[in-house]
């Protein structure tokens, strides 16, 4: 492939792949007019996504690190490579709500569906690997991709056993609904007072939990729980053992507004925190809609 003159056109059932040179056009589809990409743009490890409408303007483009539905757009299209320095599998996490998405690795269609959200397993080779996602908006918006380690969803008896043998330790919690940041992501700042420390992060919708980093000293482990497909960790300190939770209750506020918000209070996952470890968490953080 000769770097520099190669540009990406994207046209079938979403978008598909022609390798072409200088400024060729490629046909205008029944849903998705065609999109021109210079190979130059593609980023590595990232997305460059473009947002549109019908019949094609052109909205806004940028450099993404996962695929998510944040702006008001019908159709989007997100291009990358991914990189590995040896042979990895992952989990391609999808939560698309109503609305209808495709993933293409390679020119190969690994998922095109709607109404549906999924875990996938994928193996990728030692090397860059060409990753396309597009996405149709039918219904209200609500979508995420995100391509994870591939990892063991673990039930209440099971995350028991394993942090067990990391006691004593003190139990911090924060939880949302979703959250509206423009990367999908909410940044984790983690400030315990020198105890061991095991850290609870529990959402309905997919988000990235990204960590910055500092005030990890003390922390054991992070336990994981989500609702929807695409939630992931970033940024994490090498080696942190992470733990994915099988249906914990969604908390987000800690007393209820109204009767409505009785159902998503902290009093009914703090029950299934205790049942589970033996102790209350000593914190919580929360918001509907974290930022």
């Amino acid at each position: 492939m000769r770097r520099g003159s190669t540009i990406h056109i994207l046209a079938t059932v979403l978008l598909a792949i022609i390798i072409g040179n200088s400024n060729t056009a490629a046909q205008h589809t029944d849903t998705l007019p065609a999109i021109a990409v210079n190979e130059k743009e593609i980023p590595v490890n990232a997305f460059r996504a473009t947002y549109f409408n019908t019949p094609g303007e052109v909205l806004h483009t940028e450099v993404v690190p996962n695929p998510r539905h944040y702006r008001e757009f019908t159709f989007g299209h997100w291009i990358g490579y991914l990189e590995f320095k040896e042979e990895t599998v992952r989990s391609i996490e999808i939560f698309q709500g109503l609305n209808r998405s495709q993933v293409i690795i390679n020119g190969e269609t690994v998922w095109d569906q709607k109404g549906y959200s999924r875990s996938i397993p994928y193996t990728f080779s030692k090397g860059r690997h060409l990753v396309e996602v597009t996405f149709e908006q039918r219904h209200s918006p609500g979508f995420l991709i995100s391509f994870n380690e591939k990892k063991q969803i673990l039930n209440h008896n099971e995350l028991a056993q394993q942090l067990q043998p990391l006691k004593p330790f003190d139990i911090h919690y924060c939880g949302t609904y979703k959250n509206n940041n423009p990367d999908g992501a909410i940044t984790i700042s983690f400030r315990a007072d020198k105890k061991p420390s095991i850290l609870f992060l529990n959402s309905y919708e997919g988000v990235i939990w990204d960590f910055d980093n500092q005030g990890l000293n003390h922390l054991k482990a992070v336990v994981v729980s989500s609702k929807k497909h695409g939630t992931a960790i970033v940024n994490l300190t090498k080696n942190m053992p992470i733990f994915y939770l099988k249906r914990l209750a969604t908390s987000y506020s800690f007393i209820p507004v109204s009767k409505a918000d009785f159902s998503s209070t902290f009093k009914i996952t703090a029950l299934q925190i205790l049942s589970m470890t033996g102790q209350k968490p000593v914190s919580f953080s929360g918001k509907e809609q974290l930022s």
